[in-house]
């Protein structure tokens, strides 16, 4: 990989942290009027499209369905862990976040979700040989634990129950940062596949799984949304969902994982600035002593693959 990035690779940059940082402010104004289950089944349904379209413009293919061994065709193991992606990294986080939005600001949702990638990291000490956790990466980890409980407050903690006010909502949210971490963590350990064809198929099984419950449980024909909902769930699902994974693919390929690994430190600032400028947040003290707190972990936990890399 190039070790000089050219202005394209930073505008691409740029954009993608543009478009995964305001999804948290996107979400905020469609759930207003939309459920989370209509909402998750939505994005996906549109992403799918994009995914599709792009796919067919680039002239790639989804990975094969089957593989033929002697006179015997079996499913292609591709296919599962793209199911395993797509329902643990895109459907359950999506509808997690939707649902723990409709209770948590969009500036304190953002910050949770940088538990991510550090939950790969500790995950993969564990399912993927090579990668083990190493002094400097516990101490990245254990940071961005700290960030998690002085983002939630002693408050929070004194009184861990169901019932205590919004903490259900923002567990709902930690627990969509550990889903999306462990999907790293399958995609880590899936065959080798052509990446745009992959994220074509988890998106498209993601969009299979979610769309039948949303139709049966919220009945979206039924429901009233807003014309500022609307719009949100249209942009969610052709933006950070569709279009993103495309700007993603192509820059993994331009500079690698490591330039990409800034995603990480950028997103969640824009996140937190989109919240305060649009929906007048006002994240306390806490707030941003947590997000200085996960986001130096995060730098800290990723500075070994930085290295390796050189």
């Amino acid at each position: 990989m190039r070790t000089e990035h050219s202005l394209k690779d930073w505008g691409l940059l740029a954009i993608l942290v543009v478009f995964w940082g305001s999804t948290f402010l996107m979400i905020a104004i469609a759930v207003e009027t939309i459920p989370p289950l209509t909402l998750s089944a939505a994005r996906l349904v549109l992403a799918s499209l994009v995914l599709l379209i792009t796919l067919k413009i680039s002239g790639e293919t989804l990975p094969p369905l089957y593989l033929r061994e002697a006179q015997f065709k079996r499913v292609n193991p591709v296919w599962f862990s793209l199911l395993g992606i797509g329902l643990i990294g895109n459907a359950l986080p999506f509808l997690l976040l939707a649902w723990g939005q409709t209770q948590i600001p969009s500036s304190i949702a953002s910050i949770y979700l940088g538990f991510s990638p550090l939950t790969t990291l500790i995950l993969a000490h564990f399912l993927i040989r090579g990668e083990p956790i190493t002094r400097t990466s516990a101490l990245g980890f254990a940071l961005g634990f700290a960030g998690i409980c002085a983002l939630m407050g002693p408050s929070a903690w004194s009184q861990f129950s169901l019932h205590a006010g919004t903490l259900v909502y923002q567990i709902a949210i930690i627990i969509g940062a550990v889903f999306m971490g462990l999907s790293n963590v399958i995609a880590k350990r899936m065959d080798r596949v052509e990446p745009l064809g992959a994220a074509t198929g988890l998106t498209l099984l993601a969009s299979i799984i979610i769309t039948p419950l949303a139709l049966v449980i919220d009945r979206p024909w039924d429901l009233t949304p807003s014309p500022q909902s609307l719009v949100m769930v249209v942009l969610l699902g052709l933006l950070p969902t569709g279009l993103a994974n495309v700007i993603f693919f192509v820059l993994i390929r331009r500079t690698g994982a490591v330039f990409l690994a800034l995603v990480n430190y950028l997103t969640i600032p824009w996140a937190v600035l989109m919240g305060m400028v649009f929906l007048s947040e006002r994240p306390g003290w806490n707030a941003l002593f947590a997000l200085i707190l996960i986001l130096s972990g995060v730098a800290i936990s990723q500075s070994r693959a930085r290295r390796a890399a050189r």
